[in-house]
């Protein structure tokens, strides 16, 4: 089960994601900075990358549980 939680102001946290999950989000991100990319907005890939951030270290952590 994945669990939402308000950690501020425009802030959250999920719990309970799978590694796959987490893949498929990342994904998801690298596909809209790509886009912002080709589209030049500048605020909006900081932004993405804000975003995946999290996902990447949780990536890591869940990489380095599994060996």
């Amino acid at each position: 089960m994945v669990i939402c939680t308000k950690t501020g102001n425009n802030s959250y946290t999920l719990e309970g994601l799978t590694l796959g999950d987490l893949e498929m989000i990342q994904v998801g991100i690298a596909s809209q900075f790509n886009q912002a990319n080709q589209e030049e907005h500048r605020s909006f890939r900081t932004q993405v990358l804000r975003l995946n951030r999290p996902i990447e270290s949780e990536l890591e952590k869940l990489a380095y549980k599994k060996f």
